[in-house]
């Protein structure tokens, strides 16, 4: 119940804009008398004031439905600006003083009133005061307020928000009223709190947050709570961290947990995403990975150590030593260390080994650092080889009692050892004179001080016991023997006659019958001896050549067959394919002597010769040397220096067997030819024909249309000079580019000649083209706005078109459409034929278009919004244009043709309201009405009051509502008693017990009520009997 608030100063504060009732009662007019301007001079009667602030601009309606019927006033101030305790109603902005008699709704709807405005405009953050007057004298008419429009009052609190992940802020997009003096306060269920009308709030956790917003102007205050959702992001790992690498490696990372990665930062990466890539960097560095799994982040973080590459010596640098001599290596500037190659080292690895290479070697350190990085350094040893100690004489020898000069050299210093039977012992060369056979070493140093030993035997002779090798002979005639003695140091050889030398160890022999020689034989010491050797002289082989002296042409080859033997040498070997068998073939370059050594089964040889003459090949010449022609043409080749002659390749020949061929070759070609001379010896030559291709000779265009009367620039390419043919209609017959004008198709032909003096031919077909003939058709020619018209070309010749539909508008397309609104229009249409040629269609009034009419309607109250049961008559007023008759379809199977109309819609449901307006022309236009919601049956309500006086308003204290199926009613006094009951909701208590009336009190109630839908209530209250 809202208390009676008789005075503006002491108005009630209306908070939103819910429909309230004031019970009826015998309320006062209150401590001022306000008499608005429309009510002519009347003071207030039973007055009650509401006053409120706009929070958001916008219209502004109210009704009061009194109950039962009576004369209700009222009127609306603006008292923006008025003192605390006062209201400043100098800005009256509505007033009604009367309503229509009868039940009805008293409000902005105006049934009378001068300055009555039915729907007033509020403004954010100004203050209105509202006062509603029970006029009728003696009436205790209760009242219901209900308000509609844009504007709001009071305060309403929403907001929006997306929910998001972890360590994404939400933002917060407040809907609430607005307005002078309105403050937000949000509570973010975290511990956090906020005063901004839009914030943004970080969640340190995931979870679900009930998220609550109070908007309060001062007066009045409004709650709202929103469930805020938190997703996680994906947990990501990556692997390896840490990692460690050396300078100039690599490593690869690999992230689970998430659908997609990014990798930062982005250098030394070979992809920036990916599960998996490969990081090469420059120096240690920290790796980001942001992972991506339903709109949600998470990040890992991949540690990467870069190791420094070892910085290592190996001492010496360099080295030289003798061979078999060795040095220590020795490293530092790592941890461990490993030396290559392994040849001539004690060991491989550690910082110290020996080496001991048998040449001149590089060895290699390769050091590694705790960090597992490697660095390399080198040594090089220089081996010097040991000096080669060589004797002169190397077996030194003499006779007992004589002695020999032995001299040592290969080195710088000697020493001899043992020193007995020598001259000297320190210089290279010595006299050894051993009484027997002994055994001299020589230490000798040489310039680089690597040392050698060796040694030398120093042979005492004896008398010497001469032999002579071969003790015997056997020789050919006209052969010699080499004969050598042994067993001596000089040798004297008798006879001497047939000997190539009387002294020495060996001689040659060369006796003409058989002889017996002797040789003397003196050792070193003098000593001497003295053998014979008997030489027997056989007779020699006769050799045979055939053929005797053979003629071969150069470049030829002869069998020749060796006969008398047992084997055969040729010489000289040139041109021989075999030089030991009986048969050769011999293939010499120019006339040669070949003579063959034969050997008889006995050793014996005989010599015998051959002369191969050979005869010169011919010089053929041919002309032309070279020559160049054009595809399809020929070139007379000519041989000489011959007597016949073959050509080849023999295609594209006249002949392949004379000396003067016709060659017609398709590409270029090289020709051979072989001429034979009288000797039957053959020689060739080539001639060269170079053919060049015909030019490729185009014409733009190779084909075209042509009006008639038009010309078409025709031009050539891929030529130097063209020429065009018939000359008929062309410019020129001459040139590149020329303009025809045909009176008639025709197909011209153009010869082009390149630089190379080759021709081609090409052509260009003109296909003349006849002159369009313009027609269309249209449909429909008629009708209402807008109109669809479809046109299409029908044209003769005429493949393409455009149109002017005199609208101002064009089109293109054989068919096409277009749209026409109120008027007549002439249509012209242009036909083009493929060489763009045209003609013109123009057809006057082709197209007329009858105006449409504008249907177009207000209600009252306004849609969209939901409405009572109870309370649901709608006021429709046509403001359609252009229209005669009308149809009103309410979308309830009900319909009006009124122009004006009312309508109340018998029972709940969604509604459109459809209004047909209709001209003379048959045109129509409709109009919709927004969503119509009338509300399923309302709460049963109980009042707080009521009179018993019988004067017909309030004597009876009942269930009010629609729909009650069953209720169950019961009254009682203050003390428990019950004092009335009922099971017809109709029926209500008159204020009597037992027939007596009750006295003036607080009575209580309960009310058990089942509606038709089956739904249930309970009301419970107090009520208070006035009399």
């Amino acid at each position: 119940m809202f208390a009676q608030n008789s005075d503006c100063p002491t108005a009630l504060f209306l908070c939103n804009e819910n429909t309230f009732t004031v019970a009826g009662g015998g309320y006062s007019q209150g401590s001022i008398a306000e008499s608005p301007g429309c009510w002519f001079g009347h003071t207030d009667n039973a007055s009650h004031w509401y006053t409120f602030t706009c929070t958001q601009s916008g219209t502004f309606t109210f009704s009061c439905l009194p109950n039962p019927s009576a004369d209700f006033d009222f009127a609306m101030y603006n008292i923006t600006g008025s003192s605390s305790g006062t209201c400043n109603l100098g800005n009256m902005i509505s007033c009604n003083y009367s309503i229509p008699s009868g039940n009805g709704t008293t409000g902005i709807g105006c049934a009378n009133g001068a300055g009555c405005n039915a729907t007033v405009n509020l403004v954010a953050g100004q203050t209105y005061a509202i006062i509603v007057n029970r006029y009728t004298t003696g009436s205790t008419s209760g009242f219901t307020m209900s308000f509609g429009g844009t504007a709001q009052i009071g305060i309403i609190a929403n907001y929006t928000f997306t929910n998001a992940c972890l360590g994404q802020s939400v933002q917060f997009t407040n809907s609430s009223s607005t307005g002078a003096g309105v403050t937000y306060t949000w509570n973010f269920d975290d511990g956090g709190i906020s005063s901004l009308q839009n914030p943004s709030h970080l969640y340190a956790a995931a979870g679900t947050y009930n998220v609550q917003l109070i908007t309060s102007n001062g007066s009045c205050a409004d709650t709202i709570i929103h469930q805020v959702t938190i997703t996680p992001g994906p947990t990501v790992t990556v692997n390896p961290t840490p990692s460690n690498i050396c300078a100039g490696q690599s490593v690869a990372l690999t992230a689970n947990g998430a659908t997609t990665y990014t990798w930062s930062p982005n250098y030394n990466l070979t992809s920036t995403t990916g599960a998996t890539v490969s990081a090469s960097p420059a120096a240690s560095s920290t790796y980001t990975v942001t992972g991506t799994m339903n709109g949600c982040n998470g990040t890992a973080t991949a540690v990467i150590i870069v190791g420094a590459l070892s910085t290592v010596n190996s001492l010496p640098a360099t080295s030289t030593i003798c061979a078999g001599d060795n040095v220590t290596l020795t490293a530092n500037g790592a941890s461990t260390y490993s030396w290559s190659p392994s040849n001539g080292l004690n060991v491989s690895t550690g910082n110290s080994v020996i080496a001991s290479p048998a040449i001149t070697t590089t060895y290699v350190l390769t050091g590694t650092n705790a960090a597992g990085c490697d660095g390399f350094d080198t040594t090089i040893i220089t081996v010097n080889p040991q000096p080669i100690i060589v004797f002169n004489p190397a077996a030194p020898s003499f006779c007992v009692g004589g002695n020999v000069l032995i001299d040592a050299s290969g080195a710088s210093t000697y020493s001899w050892s043992p020193s007995s039977g020598l001259s000297a012992t320190n210089s290279s060369s010595v006299t050894a004179s051993p009484a027997i056979t002994s055994t001299y070493s020589v230490l000798a140093v040489d310039i680089n001080g690597c040392t050698n030993t060796n040694s030398v035997v120093v042979t005492v002779n004896p008398i010497p016991s001469i032999s002579v090798n071969p003790p015997t002979g056997l020789i050919c005639a006209g052969a010699s023997t080499v004969l050598t003695s042994s067993g001596a140091n000089s040798y004297t050889w008798l006879p001497a006659a047939t000997l190539s030398a009387s002294t020495g160890t060996t001689v040659t022999a060369s006796p003409l019958t058989t002889i017996t020689y002797s040789v003397v034989g003196t050792s070193a010491s003098g000593c001497s001896d003295q053998i014979t050797v008997s030489i027997d002289v056989i007779p020699n082989p006769t050799i045979n050549i055939l053929p005797a002296n053979p003629v071969i042409c150069g470049g030829g080859s002869v069998n020749i067959v060796a006969s008398g033997a047992s084997t055969y040498i040729w010489s000289p070997s040139t041109g021989l394919n075999n030089s030991t068998n009986s048969a050769v073939t011999a293939s010499p370059s120019a006339t040669s002597t070949y003579s063959v050594l034969g050997t008889a089964a006995n050793g014996c040889t005989a010599l015998s010769s051959t002369i191969i003459s050979v005869n010169a090949l011919p010089t053929v010449n041919i002309n032309p040397i070279v020559a160049t022609i054009c595809v399809g043409e020929n070139v007379q080749l000519s041989a000489s220096g011959a007597i016949s002659y073959l050509w080849n390749p023999g295609a594209a020949l006249s002949s392949n067997n004379i000396f003067n061929p016709i060659a017609t070759p398709v590409t270029s070609t090289t020709y051979t030819v072989i001429g034979t001379d009288a000797n039957g010896c053959t020689g060739s030559v080539t001639t060269d024909i170079f053919v060049n291709a015909l030019p490729l000779l185009s014409v733009t265009p190779n084909t075209s249309l042509f009006c008639p009367g038009a010309s078409v620039v025709l031009t050539s390419g891929g030529a130097t000079i063209y020429s065009w043919s018939p000359s008929t209609g062309l410019s020129a017959i001459n040139g590149a580019i020329v303009t025809a004008t045909p009176a008639a198709s025709t197909i011209y032909t153009v010869t082009g000649t390149d630089a190379n003096g080759c021709s081609a031919s090409t052509s260009s077909a003109l296909t003349l083209d006849p002159f369009p003939v313009a027609s269309f058709n249209l449909n429909p020619g008629d009708g209402c706005e807008p109109l669809l018209v479809t046109f299409q070309n029908t044209s003769n010749n005429g493949v393409t078109a455009a149109w002017h539909f005199g609208d101002g508008t064009i089109g293109i397309g054989n068919s096409t459409q277009h749209v026409y609104y109120s008027g007549t229009y002439n249509v012209t249409m242009i036909a083009f034929n493929t060489s763009g040629c045209s003609d013109t269609a123009f057809e006057p009034a082709a197209v007329t278009v009858y105006p449409t009419p504008t249907a177009y309607f207000n209600m009252d109250p306004p849609a969209p919004g939901n409405f009572p049961y109870t309370d649901n008559l709608f006021n429709f007023t046509n403001t359609s244009t252009g229209a005669t008759t009308y149809n009103w379809n309410f979308g309830d199977n009900t319909a009006d043709t009124s122009f004006n109309t009312t309508h109340s819609f018998g029972e709940p449901g969604e509604f459109y309201v459809i209004l047909t307006a209709t001209a003379d022309n048959g045109c129509s236009d409709t109009a919709q009405s927004p969503l119509i919601i009338i509300e399923g049956e309302p709460k049963p309500w109980i009042p707080n009051s009521f009179t018993p006086n019988n004067d017909g308003i309030n004597d009876v204290f009942r269930i009010y509502g629609i729909a009650i199926a069953t209720a169950n009613f019961r009254v009682y006094d203050r003390w428990g008693e019950l004092v009335f009951h009922t099971k017809d909701y109709s029926v209500g208590w008159d204020g009597n017990f037992h027939g007596l009336k009750s006295s003036t009190d607080v009575y209580v109630y309960e009310a058990q009520i089942e509606m038709l839908s089956g739904e249930k209530y309970i009301l419970k209250g107090d009520v208070t009997l006035i009399r």
